[in-house]
């Protein structure tokens, strides 16, 4: 997506820092996966993004519904980073009055089981949070993850 890219190529906001090149779609296993960056430093880094506009007491939940895609993109990104790649998810969070995010336990608990697991194993999770005015999109900050419950 346009958002997540400029979110990569901003070093203000990026976590990866300076990025060489940036390669959308990329086939890994049995999943396609949104992007594949490259780092200035050399690192080699598979990024999932996921869109999140839900939201209940403050709190961003993913998913909104079940979703067997999105639980495989997290489990094709732990086993590349159990392969020595690096790999991250992006939550695009659209919601206003959160304070931290959280996988949805109610609505997915297959989904929250796996996402415990990536952070388990170092997969890394950025929730950040954005604004929609008048036409344009404005990153307001990264969201810390809430205590799972």
């Amino acid at each position: 997506s346009i958002i997540s890219e400029r979110i990569i190529r901003n070093e203000n906001i990026s976590p990866f820092g300076e990025v060489k090149s940036i390669i959308s779609e990329v086939k890994s296993g049995k999943s396609r996966l949104d992007f594949y960056i490259e780092t200035k430093e050399g690192k080699g880094i598979y990024l999932e993004v996921k869109g999140c506009t839900l939201s209940r007491d403050g709190v961003a939940l993913f998913p909104d519904a079940p979703t067997e895609r999105g639980r495989k993109h997290i489990e094709e990104l732990i086993k590349l980073k159990n392969k020595g790649f690096n790999s991250a998810v992006f939550f695009l969070v659209f919601a206003p009055a959160v304070r931290c995010f959280s996988p949805n336990s109610k609505v997915d608990p297959l989904f929250t089981e796996v996402f415990e697991k990536s952070l388990r194993e170092g997969v890394k999770v950025y929730p950040f949070k954005l604004k929609y005015i008048e036409d344009q999109i404005y990153y307001l900050k990264e969201l810390p993850l809430c205590e799972i419950k």
